[in-house]
């Protein structure tokens, strides 16, 4: 991805426009063939929203606290089952978050493959030890990477805004962090408002600053989905009071 424009990459030609069809075609129907496309598992949902593919986002649109984080959470790991299901070893899931840190997503994760509770386990409160590391050891085998904050490193936390983003998950599908390089399944954000401000806007207005960001930072993902080639998620809170509302952009 680069900032430098040459006008003549803008123009496509209708020749190169089939070609590229044709192209996007054949690399779906490999995609699906081999158990990449990300379906909702849900029927009511499968029945009309179909497989998302490579370069395409998706939206995950709700008010707070009705469940969005929870709903990427779960295609994740349907995401990771067909991975498995596959035997797609050399596929990885990205989940990008700026609303959680590291140690609370994982105390969901312990606890989905425990008996404990994540409210207890963020308090120290543990029932089963070997339990809890038995669902330690199998967390660690579930191809999801995650890019965020964490109390660990909480001398050094990244600020991650969406071109910083970016930039990590670039450096791990380089192969500059594991000693391969990984092929990317799917990649979840988590949300878009909670995107710290890029540097970019500083200069902007102050009541035009997030308008801004959002408009751009929506842009960023689309050109994430492509230069990956990976279906992209990303959780939206829609404004609180829906009735009324004016055009969709306002969120």
């Amino acid at each position: 991805m680069t900032d430098k424009f040459d006008p003549r990459n803008a123009v496509h030609t209708p020749s190169a426009s089939a070609t590229y069809a044709i192209n996007a075609v054949k690399e779906a129907s490999a995609f699906v063939g081999s158990g990449l496309g990300i379906t909702i598992p849900i029927a009511e949902i499968a029945d009309y929203f179909p497989p998302l593919m490579p370069g395409q986002v998706c939206a995950i649109i709700g008010q707070t606290s009705n469940y969005k984080s929870g709903f990427l959470h779960f295609i994740e790991h349907q995401v990771a089952r067909d991975l498995r299901k596959f035997g797609k070893t050399d596929y990885i899931i990205i989940h990008v978050s700026v609303e959680e840190c590291v140690e609370e997503q994982a105390f969901l994760e312990l606890a989905r493959e425990s008996d404990e509770d994540a409210g207890d386990l963020a308090r120290g409160v543990v029932q089963n030890w070997d339990g809890l590391e038995r669902a330690a050891v199998k967390m660690g085998s579930i191809p999801i990477y995650r890019i965020g904050d964490s109390l660990a490193r909480a001398e050094d936390m990244p600020k991650l805004y969406m071109s910083n983003m970016i930039k990590a998950i670039n450096t791990l599908v380089n192969g500059k962090i594991l000693d391969w390089k990984p092929k990317v399944a799917g990649i979840f954000f988590d949300y878009l408002q909670a995107f710290p401000l890029d540097p970019e806007f500083l200069s902007a207005e102050k009541d035009q600053r997030r308008r801004l960001q959002v408009r751009s930072d929506m842009y960023r993902l689309r050109q994430c989905a492509a230069l990956f080639r990976t279906p992209v998620f990303v959780a939206v809170q829609a404004k609180q009071h829906l009735s009324g509302a004016h055009p969709p952009i306002m969120l």
